[in-house]
């Protein structure tokens, strides 16, 4: 059993899926996104993200990926909104 597994047994939560993606935000200076479908937008104002399920945009001000493996991508510069859309 990983780690995160076992925090969802510890709050009662044993038998949810874990998600297709996962953002963390660091604070408003970036963030850093998992399980990245592909990149459709990408400028100093937005970046938009396809992820299973539909696509998340970040809306600021010299946003730039710093970081762009196979499904993970880090976002730099200061965020000032984040977007779910379907």
């Amino acid at each position: 059993m990983g780690f995160m597994e076992s925090i969802n047994c510890f709050l009662g939560v044993c038998n949810i899926n874990p998600p297709p993606y996962r953002i963390t935000a660091l604070g408003n200076y970036g963030a850093h996104i998992e399980g990245v479908v592909k990149v459709c937008d990408l400028n100093q104002d937005k970046i938009a993200l396809f992820v299973k399920g539909g696509k998340i945009v970040f809306y600021g001000k010299g946003l730039t990926l710093s970081s762009y493996l196979e499904k993970d991508v880090t976002i730099s510069g200061k965020v000032e909104k984040i977007e779910w859309q379907n």
